[in-house]
C-alpha cells in the first residue's frame, strides 16, 4: 500500500440546519362545531443543506480544485423552505 492513507470520518460535510414550526388553534363556535386551521413551516430559514460533495481528487500530489465542494444541481440539496395548511372541522 503506496501513499498517505487517510483515516475515519476524515471526509465530513458541513453540518444540516433545519429548523420547522407548527402553530395550531382550535375555534369553537358552539358545543357542536369547532374548526382547527393549522400551519407548518419545514426549514423556515431556507437555509442550503448540501447532501452531495464532490470526490474527485485529481491526478497530482494534491487535491484538484473543486474536490470537497458541493455538487450543483437539486438532487444534492435538502427541500428547501417548505408550507403546509390543514383545516379540521368537527361538528
Amino acid at each position: 500500500m503506496n501513499g498517505s492513507v487517510i483515516g475515519r470520518n476524515a471526509g465530513r460535510g458541513a453540518p444540516i440546519y433545519e429548523v420547522s414550526s407548527l402553530v395550531e388553534r382550535p375555534i369553537t363556535f358552539n358545543e357542536h362545531f369547532r374548526i382547527e386551521p393549522r400551519i407548518e413551516v419545514f426549514n423556515v430559514f431556507n437555509h442550503p443543506n448540501f447532501v452531495g460533495y464532490s470526490g474527485t481528487y485529481g491526478n497530482g500530489a494534491a487535491p484538484g480544485p473543486g474536490f470537497g465542494a458541493p455538487l450543483v444541481g437539486v438532487t444534492n440539496q435538502l427541500a428547501a423552505r417548505f408550507i403546509q395548511f390543514q383545516m379540521k372541522v368537527l361538528f
